[in-house]
């Protein structure tokens, strides 16, 4: 995938002294998500679920979510 990225944001990325969004405000979810995991949305679509998304992604409310 390419990414409109710099190396400068990338090097800001690396520190760990901002967070993905900050540094990349131009990135969609998915493109940012790419950044950190190395899944497209495609690949995430096929192998998870609609449910498991959510709870991976902290927007769940169910037990599995809160650890329980």
């Amino acid at each position: 995938m390419d990414l409109p990225v710099t190396m400068s944001q990338m090097k800001r990325f690396y520190s760990g002294k901002a967070s993905i969004q900050n540094i990349f405000p131009d990135l969609s979810p998915s493109q940012r998500e790419f950044i950190l995991t190395g899944i497209t949305e495609e690949e995430w679509d096929a192998n998870f679920d609609a449910d498991a998304a959510a709870v991976l992604a902290g927007e769940s409310d169910c037990d599995i979510a809160r650890g329980k």
